[in-house]
């Protein structure tokens, strides 16, 4: 009795426990199918949320890239609006310069060239902003000599040196330097950005250029008395559309992207560019370039020699030049004739085509907007065409004030030898020709 009564017991706990675990289990179960609907709910819900958010991001980023393609083509053609205007002006200014003037005109004619030159500078840093950007610098290495470059940059801002009571010196390790291995443009770029802010900021004071060179690198230092800054605005002036404070655009006005350049073509360039300075005592840049010395083989494969003389001789070349701007074709074409060549002008693309058919020439320089054919179609059809077969291989420059990278690179791809960014000075514009002639 004892023992069926305590398996009757154990058997009714057993029932009593299994009936509570299938009622826990069940409930579980409830539960735990409650919360997959649930689950399922919600992840609907967030699939839903995700589809959406997608949508607006895609929608967002489908805005940002009409407005990045809307203010780049904003920018070509106020670039190109402006640049055509002031090819002419500088180029007339240039030929002034060169005339019978009194003392006070060419004072004024100082001022004019000076205020032409500040706007080029303005309108050559926003593009290079663009193209920097995005890594798209080809830097050009050949032969030059950095403290010619140097000397050559305090002659030309000296006026404006003089003009703010300022002294402008060229200290030098050397008196005279062997030839670097490098991309002059840039390295003239730089070294007049640092030497324009350095002005900008200085009045009756001084502005030391120092240039220092070893066997790897050129380090140039340009330091000044000027206003000077603080350590937290040290921070700021290597970034884009950025100056120490809100007061320097104000007063001293510029873009805020000189300095910004500088950082971008130096990182790229594979040097260093650093700052010191404290309030009213002045500021002090130093860039160190990685330029070695020139080898003998280095001008064996130099295109067209040296192309930065201004003396060099035109003389017997006959260039053919497309321009429909009656200013800017009588800039060109006084600019070689002073050189002695020779220009054949036609004022637009058909015009040019026709002369294209009916003589030789030596080089040809083509505007790539005229109101009938643009120079890459015209180069095309010169290219191409039987009746032009005698400059089908005459070497061709592209002289446009259209110069975004983008536009430059599509004009190099189309057969052009090179491109003469307007607005240009003289001595860039023969450097061009002078290229262009060479590339046969």
């Amino acid at each position: 009795m004892t023992e069926d009564f305590i398996s009757r017991a154990r058997y009714e706990r057993e029932v009593t426990a299994r009936e509570a675990a299938e009622r826990l289990l069940e409930q579980k179960s409830h539960d735990l199918y409650r919360l997959n609907v649930e689950l399922l709910s919600k992840s609907d819900s967030l699939a839903i949320e995700v589809q959406e958010r997608t949508r607006e991001l895609s929608k967002a980023l489908e805005a940002a890239q009409a407005a990045t393609r809307a203010k780049d083509l904003f920018l070509a053609n106020m670039s190109h609006e402006v640049r055509t205007p002031l090819t002419g002006i500088l180029g007339v200014a240039q030929l002034l310069a060169e005339s019978d003037l009194s003392q006070e005109q060419h004072e004024l004619l100082d001022n004019l060239q000076a205020s032409c030159s500040t706007l080029k500078n303005i309108i050559d840093d926003l593009l290079d902003l663009k193209s920097l950007e995005r890594g798209r610098v080809q830097f050009r290495l050949y032969p030059f000599d950095p403290v010619e470059v140097i000397d050559s940059l305090v002659a030309r801002y000296e006026p404006v040196a003089t003009s703010s009571g300022n002294r402008l010196v060229h200290v030098t390790s050397l008196s005279s330097s062997r030839l670097r291995m490098g991309d002059r443009t840039r390295f003239e770029q730089v070294v007049a950005n640092l030497l324009t802010n350095a002005l900008k900021f200085t009045q009756n004071g001084t502005i030391e250029i120092k240039s220092c060179i070893s066997d790897s690198d050129v380090t140039v230092v340009v330091s000044d008395s000027g206003i000077g800054m603080q350590s937290d605005q040290l921070e700021r002036i290597f970034e884009d559309f950025t100056q120490a404070d809100s007061q320097i655009a104000a007063r001293y006005g510029g873009t805020g992207l000189g300095l910004s350049i500088v950082r971008m073509i130096m990182s790229q360039l594979g040097g260093s560019i650093h700052v010191t300075s404290k309030p009213d005592e002045g500021s002090s840049f130093t860039a160190v370039f990685p330029i070695v010395a020139a080898s003998s083989e280095d001008f064996l494969v130099r295109p067209g020699g040296v192309v930065h003389s201004p003396s060099m001789s035109l003389q017997g070349k006959r260039i053919l030049l497309a321009e429909d701007n009656r200013i800017n074709a009588k800039v060109i074409r006084t600019f070689v004739a002073k050189h002695h060549g020779e220009t054949t002008l036609a004022t637009g693309g058909l015009e040019a085509l026709g002369k294209a058919a009916s003589e030789k020439y030596d080089l040809m320089i083509f505007d790539i907007n005229m109101p009938d054919i643009g120079g890459v179609e015209l180069l095309h059809r010169i290219r191409t065409s039987r009746a032009c077969a005698i400059n089908s291989g005459t070497p061709a420059l592209a002289c446009t004030a259209n110069a975004m990278p983008d536009q430059i690179a599509n004009y190099i791809e189309s057969g052009f030898s090179g491109v003469i960014r307007k607005p240009f000075e003289a001595h860039e514009f023969i450097a061009g020709v002078a290229a262009g002639l060479a590339a046969k």
